[in-house]
């Protein structure tokens, strides 16, 4: 048997296959283009026409999704049907069957971001916008949320970084929401001397939150006394402000600022404890053992 002969049969025949399936490569060509376009304008009208219902932000992104993989799905089962005409519907429906379990398998990970990024869409536990902070089991990351998309969270850090966080960290993981309130409220403890009047300096402390600017005047200002410690009379100061954290800092450096003048001015002393190091690493001795070793020392003679 010649095989040359048979090789130039078996391309002869391949190419009168294919140059009868041009016009049909042709067709699912344009039917692509044609999806593409549609895809994009079926989205636009989606996320044009569902705000107009008051639905929610994050619903809109859903559907937006949604719409063009459903589009891509039948323009793909018609392109397939174009290109194969002897391939039916139900055919290509049972190879995405049998395709699917594998893929599934082999992007576990993808899929399980995915529809876990659509529960989050879908609950809202958190808007753009907020600040939250992700407590996972290999590290935490707090942050501004940039963006959901059906894959990542975005956060952007208070020090302009960006980080991406899967959505099935997101999902499986203590997330806490700073601003989910207009308020958020704030603690410090102060010590005072022994000798000081608890009552007076309840009240300086009061009056002098009371003054400050980024202090709620709608929320309550509690100061209380918390414990006798070695620093001398321990107070909780409890106030609300914003809920940023830039107006978190901003309202705790007023606060304490305010407190320390008018402590000052009513001559009210301030306790604090005094860190103790040493230059040299400190030798501890056991009294008792050495007695012993004297003692057993001075029976031997």
């Amino acid at each position: 048997m010649n095989y040359l002969e048979l090789i130039l049969k078996t391309l002869n025949k391949f190419m009168q296959n294919f140059i009868a399936l041009i016009p049909n490569i042709v067709i699912a060509i344009i039917f692509a283009i044609m999806t593409y376009f549609a895809a994009k304008l079926i989205s636009r009208l989606v996320s044009s026409f569902l705000p107009r219902i008051a639905i929610r932000a994050n619903l809109v992104t859903i559907f937006h999704k949604l719409t063009i993989i459903i589009v891509w799905f039948i323009g793909i089962l018609i392109i397939s049907a174009i290109l194969i005409p002897s391939v039916t519907t139900a055919n290509i429906l049972a190879t995405l069957g049998l395709t699917s379990v594998a893929i599934g398998l082999a992007f576990k990970n993808v899929f399980e971001n995915f529809f876990t990024g659509i529960l989050i869409l879908l609950r809202e536990p958190f808007s753009i916008g907020d600040f939250i902070e992700v407590e996972s089991q290999h590290e935490e990351a707090q942050g501004y949320v940039h963006r959901i998309s059906i894959q990542n969270t975005h956060l952007r850090k208070t020090d302009g970084s960006r980080v991406f966080i899967p959505n099935s960290t997101m999902y499986t993981s203590i997330v806490r929401v700073f601003t989910d309130e207009s308020l958020r409220r704030e603690k410090i403890v102060c010590s005072i001397d022994f000798d000081s009047d608890i009552e007076k300096a309840r009240s300086v402390i009061k009056k002098a939150i009371e003054q400050c600017k980024t202090v709620s005047k709608n929320k309550y200002i509690q100061v209380y006394v918390v414990s006798f410690s070695s620093n001398g009379i321990d107070f909780a100061i409890y106030w609300w402000t914003n809920p940023e954290p830039s107006q978190q800092r901003r309202s705790l450096d007023e606060v304490l600022t305010t407190i320390k003048k008018a402590l000052d001015n009513e001559k009210i002393s301030m306790t604090y404890s005094t860190p103790v190091s040493f230059v040299e690493p400190l030798m501890i001795h056991n009294k008792e053992k050495g007695e012993r070793k004297n003692d057993k020392n001075g029976s031997k003679f």
